[in-house]
């Protein structure tokens, strides 16, 4: 019985975190990735539309092609070929999170230069985490439509000291969020658990690594009622 209710849960987290990842895509103007200023503003007068307390919107431009997904591939292989076979650099795109009435802009312009805005007056955004191990830092997150939140946190501190109950609490509460998929690393390479490559687009500060490295390194887990687990990726 508890292997197939964590078969359940498995399907509907890659069936809805397929779906959330389309909650709020965007292509607008190519002209506004000159400047990210420009993107910003542009996510902002399209946020005016958005009523969720808490969600990221995707903005590339309108001239470029349809992105990857990794969910009919395999998530770990996919996710390993697309580092060893893109330049993340060479994309032009925006990741506009907003909780709490805060936002945070991930953006790369025309340039191939990478900028980070919040707000809303060049203030703290809602990423930036204090724990008592340590700065933590929320890579990405989407919320699937049944209000099922996928977050991914980075922090430098070792993940054993890391208390997963009080930011699973944490998260939930900015994220207003009623379950949660958590997944915490000290890297961004969140291989097993993402379904196309967004996570991947600001990454170019980061060591790539390799499937076998990834398969090797560990991820602390949790789960909403399930608690937290230490263990290595896969």
């Amino acid at each position: 019985m508890m292997r197939l209710s964590l078969l359940v849960i498995f399907a509907c987290h890659c069936l809805f975190g397929q779906l959330g990842t389309d909650n709020h895509r965007r292509g607008i103007e190519d002209v506004s990735f000159a400047n990210c200023n420009d993107v910003l503003a542009r996510a902002r007068s399209l946020a005016t539309d958005t009523h969720e307390p808490a969600y990221f919107m995707e903005l590339f431009p309108q001239s470029q092609p349809q992105r990857d997904t990794f969910l009919s591939e395999g998530t770990d292989a996919a996710a390993a070929w697309w580092i060893a076979h893109n330049d993340p650099r060479t994309y032009r795109h925006g990741l506009f999170y907003f909780a709490k009435g805060s936002y945070t802009l991930r953006c790369r312009d025309t340039s191939g230069r990478y900028v980070m805005l919040s707000g809303p007056s060049d203030g703290e955004g809602p990423l930036d985490l204090d724990l008592p191990s340590g700065k933590a830092e929320i890579w990405h997150f989407f919320i699937t439509p049944i209000n099922v939140a996928h977050v991914f946190v980075i922090t430098k501190a070792p993940l054993k000291t890391v208390d997963g109950d009080a930011l699973m609490a944490r998260v939930t509460k900015l994220l207003s969020a009623r379950n949660v998929f958590l997944y915490v690393r000290n890297d961004p390479w969140f291989f097993g658990e993402v379904f196309d490559p967004l996570p991947f687009y600001f990454a170019d500060e980061f060591k790539p690594v390799t499937l076998e490295q990834y398969l090797a390194s560990p991820t602390l887990t949790c789960y909403t009622g399930s608690g937290c687990g230490l263990g290595l990726s896969h």
